[in-house]
């Protein structure tokens, strides 16, 4: 969020929701090996802005996956 909205570094603000299995949708064919990220943005930020927080999202999640499984 820092780097691809250019937010402060003290400007945090996440909220969690962890749901109980019963409580969880899993699409047809998909099991319960996967994460649901939303994110809820206010008018104005450029498409650009909005495909480099998309962009970072999956190399860093992809980098965290690719580190751990080295472990």
């Amino acid at each position: 969020m820092v780097e691809a909205l250019e937010f402060p570094t003290e400007k945090k603000f996440h909220r969690f929701f962890p749901l109980d299995k019963e409580d969880f949708y899993f699409a047809s064919g998909k099991t319960e090996a996967y994460t649901i990220i939303e994110i809820s943005m206010f008018e104005g930020r450029t498409v650009e802005a909005k495909k480099q927080l998309i962009k970072l999202l999956f190399e860093r999640i992809n980098s965290t996956l690719n580190n751990l499984n080295k472990m």
